[in-house]
């Protein structure tokens, strides 16, 4: 609110103090105290000499109070204009109404004239429109001898110290309408921009180079695009629309890999690759933050120990790193790929989606397979053999599983193999005993409905039972049932079944050491499988993030299926059909590119280099915040024990190599670490180091001057700035003049009341005396 009265104040306004009340207090009493003597004792005086004498004690106890005449003392008042490129269109920048509005506030008061932007320059009015004086970022530096009337948008640090400050709020930067690229990022594959719009109309957006568009509405909206594979600088641009176009545009370059290792494993590993085999990974967690990719080239299941696929899971889940798997004779389910972490990594399926085959595992448990086969029992390691098989069946087709003595004992009939799994088997009343009644067994899995789907038995017996061939096989080709044998010892049946197994298209096996029986099971269900690998020459058209190679040639291709959370990034026309020959998927935090085909090195290098990441320690999670200031945080934890006392160390590099700085991390809380600087001026590469090892990095988009990074009046800052000082915010509808507060000069009272006192008390002596 803004006083009525004059900006400097009539005598009448000014005011008094006492510098020395305990005198006063005093000097009253005094003066009271002789009132009351000369009350009582009555002097025979004049009544004119007794109140010139009170009036003369008045003015001399007043005289004890040191009194001072406060006295405003008018000074020049300085009028700072900001003409820094942040309040380009603000109504102040016409000369003529600025000059108006200044007269209108200040009336008479002395001024003088200050534009100002990255410093001061005393100044006179001109005519027409004032220009931008060029800043970085605005500077205020406010004179400390007298009140500043203020026309900004407030977009500076406040001063330490400052005389009274007047903000004037400019009516056209209240809403400047401005629109503003805030931040441009790089996650996973995508470019991402955060766009701020003051505006009421719509702006487009232009991704850089590629020239495509999107619509940006008013409000806060974060757009992103597809990362082009094949360039290295991209930024965003919005249309005209507004005065600051300096804020419209923001570039980056994408950084270049960091230099890691790379490991191939499998045959003929490429130059400067650490070539491995399956068993020879390393099972230390740590190791795998070495590996930018990793490359299974025709890598079988078998050939990787388990323990090394759970480090190959980890590496991908959990640290980010990449893997490439590649197809061949001993990939995907030639390699035994189902039922194994190999294929809950790959984004192609080694199974079919939809139930294709029913699968009949049987187990003799006749009571000859209760003898002892050093250490176990023949069943222990005949049902171990069995089970062994369920998790690579695909897992939606139906199994029945079960054994055969007397009579043929399902433990489990119809149900998915992904269902069978997850059952506890055989039932524990389950046990070898009886004779080898094989022959009824196999009359009752003929009898038995099969639901239209062909039947691949798997029989694993001692043989050592009568069989009659040609009453059996009518009703196996009948029931679409192919018999696959492994024999476990040579019975008298064995040439009955081998006769069996040829006419339906199975295969036998003999496995007569106990220790071979698990192996051999699995490869009999290999053999018995459809055909894995397939032959013929086949054009495949490779797209998505493997377009720029284009097409390829293989006259060997791996049958699979794409999972449904991948992207395919290959097919082929096959006579079955379009086939998916290549996908790619995020595991957890990594990411796995599958080709279902061999592929010569050139290709799996140039594959290896679209996925190539470094890993990242999954106890350090790293935020880059790249605004008008560069945050980058760091939590540091290890399950629940904060890691603390780390040396982490930051570098950002110029991308045209023309600047470089370094600097380590604070620790500001158990397990947290914050760097924050300025953000760069042109893109630059963000690297932060543990010891001699990258953690992380991120692409930084050159930045705006600061003086960009919010265009309009900050209110809130004005309103401190002036609360702060003793001054008052002056609003568009405030017509003024404004009170100025102007300093006070104390003017001392004591020796004219002194006087005035002893002239009193004298003219009273005179005046009784003359009476």
């Amino acid at each position: 609110m803004i006083p009525d009265w004059p900006v400097i104040p009539e005598p009448f306004a000014a005011w008094i103090a006492i510098r020395a009340p305990g005198w006063l207090a005093l000097g009253l009493a005094l003066a009271g105290g002789v009132l009351a003597v000369a009350l009582i004792r009555r002097p025979r005086m004049p009544a004119a000499s007794g109140a010139l004498m009170m009036i003369g004690a008045l003015c001399l106890a007043l005289a004890g109070g040191d009194p001072a005449w406060q006295r405003p003392l008018p000074q020049r008042v300085s009028v700072m204009v900001d003409l820094s490129p942040s309040t380009r269109g603000a109504r102040y920048r016409d000369a003529r109404w600025l000059a108006q509005r200044i007269d209108a506030l200040l009336g008479d008061a002395p001024r003088r004239l200050i534009f100002f932007a990255a410093g001061n320059v005393d100044a006179t009015l001109p005519d027409g429109r004032l220009d931008d004086l060029p800043a970085e970022q605005t500077v205020f530096a406010p004179p400390l001898d007298g009140p500043v009337l203020l026309f900004s948008d407030g977009r500076f640090e406040p001063p330490a110290v400052s005389p009274p400050i007047y903000p004037v709020i400019d009516p056209l930067l209240q809403s400047p309408g401005d629109a503003a690229i805030a931040r441009l990022q790089v996650r996973d594959r995508e470019l991402a921009a955060h766009v701020v719009n003051h505006g009421e109309e719509p702006r487009r957006l232009q991704w850089l180079p590629t020239g495509s568009t999107v619509s940006i509405p008013s409000g806060r909206t974060v757009v992103s695009a597809a990362l082009p594979a094949d360039l290295t600088v991209v930024g965003a641009q919005l249309g005209q629309g507004d005065l600051w176009p300096e804020n419209d545009r923001l570039e980056l370059t994408i950084p270049p890999p960091p230099a890691s290792q790379r490991w191939w494993v499998g045959d003929a590993a490429p130059p400067g690759w650490r070539g491995l085999a399956g068993a020879e990974l390393p099972l230390d967690p740590a190791a795998y933050l070495a590996p930018a990719v990793i490359v299974l080239n025709n890598v079988a299941a078998w050939q990787v120990p388990t323990a090394q696929q759970q480090r190959l899971a980890q590496y991908v889940r959990d640290l980010g790193g990449s893997l490439v798997i590649v197809g061949g004779e001993r990939a995907f389910a030639a390699g035994a790929y189902p039922g194994t972490l190999l294929e809950s990594l790959s984004p192609l399926s080694s199974s079919p989606p939809q139930p294709a085959i029913h699968w009949l595992l049987v187990a003799d448990s006749s009571g000859s397979m209760a003898a002892d086969a050093g250490g176990a029992t023949r069943w222990e390691l005949a049902r171990q053999a069995l089970l062994a098989v369920v998790p690579h069946i695909p897992p939606e087709d139906p199994l029945s599983i079960g054994s055969f003595a007397r009579d043929l004992r399902w433990w489990s009939s119809g149900r998915s193999a992904r269902e069978t799994a997850l059952l506890s088997l055989p039932p524990p009343d389950v046990r070898p005993t009886g004779p080898t009644n094989l022959q009824a067994a196999l009359q009752h899995i003929i009898a038995e409905e099969g639901g239209g789907m062909p039947r691949e038995l798997l029989l694993l017996s001692d043989t050592d039972a009568d069989v009659d061939a040609p009453a059996l096989l009518d009703g196996l080709r009948a029931a679409r049932i192919r018999l696959h044998v492994l024999a476990i010892g040579r019975g008298r049946g064995l040439a009955a079944l081998s006769q069996l197994a040829d006419a339906t298209g199975g295969r036998i096996m003999e496995a007569l050491e106990p220790a071979t029986w698990m192996k051999a099971t699995l490869e009999l269900f290999q053999r018995a499988a459809p055909a894995h690998v397939q032959r013929g020459e086949l054009e495949i058209r490779l797209r998505g993030p493997l377009a720029p190679l284009g097409l390829r040639r293989a006259d060997l291709w791996n049958r699979t299926w794409l999972k449904s959370d991948a992207t395919a990034a290959g097919e082929a026309a096959t006579p079955d059909g379009d086939v998916v020959m290549a996908a790619v998927w995020n595991f957890g935090s990594g990411q796995v590119l599958a080709a279902a085909f061999p592929a010569d090195s050139a290709d799996v290098l140039s594959m290896s280099g679209i996925v190539a990441r470094p890993p990242r320690d999954p106890r350090l999670r790293v935020t880059f915040d790249a605004a008008a200031l560069l945050k980058v945080t760091v939590d540091a934890i290890d399950g629940q024990q904060y890691l603390n006392g780390l040396e982490l160390r930051l570098q950002v590099l110029g991308a045209d190599d023309t600047s470089r700085e370094e600097l380590l991390l604070t620790q500001v809380a158990p397990g947290r670490y914050e760097a924050v600087l300025p953000a760069p001026r042109r893109p630059a590469f963000a690297t932060l180091w543990h010891e001699q090892r990258v953690v992380d990095q991120a692409a930084i988009a050159g930045r705006y001057a600061p003086e960009f990074d919010e265009v309009g009046t900050d209110a809130d800052a004005l309103r401190e700035l002036a609360a702060r000082s003793g001054g008052v915010v002056v609003a568009p509808s405030d017509a003024g003049p404004i009170d100025c507060r102007w300093p006070l000069a104390a003017v001392a009272l004591r020796s004219v009341l002194a006087a005035l006192a002893g002239a009193m008390i004298g003219l009273a002596l005179v005046w009784w005396q003359v009476s």
